[in-house]
């Protein structure tokens, strides 16, 4: 299944329906992005041409384009669950992501810590990126 996100479009959020089989592709600026049989997608980062792979994507996926208030793409991103769930999948901005993982936490973190009976002792903040894959995380530690 073959996605095609325009570069630029107007504010907002919008709903990107997957390219029709057989139609051929737009033209223009786009971000190409390919979900395979498999839940694999797939798609080249635009900026630093790094090929950006995220597993296990559900085949009814509902893709979500976000753009700036000057018309540019800044993030994609597909409903994890029917809660409303996000899953981040493209941030124009490398350092918003940083950020907005940064809200998310400054949120859930004194939530955790309150729902937690034990003695905390230490607080760990940890990062890993090695050009292909990035993980953040939080974790308390007890005494």
């Amino acid at each position: 299944m073959e996605f095609y996100v325009p570069f630029v479009l107007k504010e907002g959020r919008f709903l990107i329906a997957p390219q029709e089989p057989g139609e051929a592709a737009p033209e223009g600026k786009y971000l190409p992005l390919t979900l395979s049989p498999n839940g694999i997608l797939e798609y080249r980062h635009p900026l630093y041409g790094n090929t950006i792979r995220l597993y296990e994507v559900p085949d009814d996926m509902k893709l979500i384009a976000a753009y700036s208030s000057s018309g540019q793409l800044s993030q994609l991103s597909y409903e994890k669950d029917r809660d409303g769930l996000q899953q981040i999948i493209y941030f124009a901005n490398p350092h918003q992501f940083s950020l907005l993982f940064t809200d998310v936490e400054r949120v859930r973190l004194p939530a955790k810590i309150q729902r937690d009976t034990r003695e905390i002792a230490r607080l760990f903040i940890s990062y890993f990126y090695d050009g292909e894959a990035a993980d953040f995380s939080v974790k308390l530690a007890s005494p």
